[in-house]
């Protein structure tokens, strides 16, 4: 929701309260009147100087919302402020979009979407946990950073394939805010990197085998790097999944 042009610098106080300056009591005079009567959750109060204003969260929505969270509905980055440790700074475009906007559903050819909570993020994109919203299936959900449908490209050519049992699995693709999102299996597990059990001979094989898969079907991928190796429980059993195939050129 866009309420003014004019954005002032906001700094955290505590959950239910933050400062906002304005280069001139103007600016604070046009920006006040434009949001007063748009929102039901804060309070707008002067303070002693002609250029600030104290925003409080509404006593009625205290323990249920925080300043932070207001305001980031607003666009606006509330300074200082430790909000479960979210970096919202650098934050891209659409990370912020989506950390703004929560109770979104997105909509796909096959799949009604609710992202749930980050994941992970790389050079080729941000990974998220989502669930289906009729069914409760979860699946992942990468959002491409680059340009291109490469990485969706490579994953469709996996599934026609028929697809193999250690590698992840793809349900579709589309794009979404302008970007490229793939939905695709959602991996409850870790990375080589940071698994440690044992790297067993069975291990070892359903990597060879999924390897030897990806490289028949021409897949390009970042050799010998761990994080693009999942290791995940099935049936009281560790498993090989193989994600991650943002490296074609």
């Amino acid at each position: 929701m866009q309420v003014s042009k004019i954005t002032p610098e906001v700094t955290y106080i505590n959950p239910n309260s933050a400062k906002a300056v304005f280069l001139s009591e103007i600016d604070r005079k046009i920006w006040q009147s434009n949001i007063s009567n748009k929102l039901n959750k804060l309070q707008i109060s002067r303070t002693s100087r002609e250029n600030e204003l104290e925003l409080t969260v509404n006593f009625c929505k205290r323990g249920k919302t925080n300043i932070n969270k207001i305001l980031l509905r607003m666009g606006i980055v509330c300074k200082n402020c430790p909000d479960n440790n979210v970096d919202v700074k650098n934050m891209s475009p659409i990370e912020l979009y989506i950390h703004t906007h929560p109770h979104n559903e997105y909509e796909f050819e096959n799949y009604r979407l609710k992202i749930k909570e980050k994941t992970g993020h790389g050079v080729w994109g941000t990974v998220y946990l989502a669930e289906e919203v009729n069914t409760g299936q979860k699946f992942a959900i990468k959002i491409l950073r680059v340009d291109g449908d490469n990485e969706a490209l490579q994953m469709q050519k996996i599934q026609e394939s028929g697809g193999h049992d250690n590698v992840v699995k793809y349900f579709e693709s589309g794009k979404l805010l302008g970007n490229t999102w793939i939905v695709m299996e959602f991996i409850d597990g870790v990375t080589r990197h940071n698994y440690e059990g044992d790297w067993t001979s069975e291990l070892e094989e359903q990597f060879q085998n999924a390897k030897k898969f990806l490289d028949d079907l021409g897949i390009i991928r970042e050799e010998g790097s761990l994080s693009n190796i999942m290791i995940t429980t099935v049936d009281g059993l560790p498993k090989v999944k193989m994600i991650d195939f943002g490296t074609i050129v």
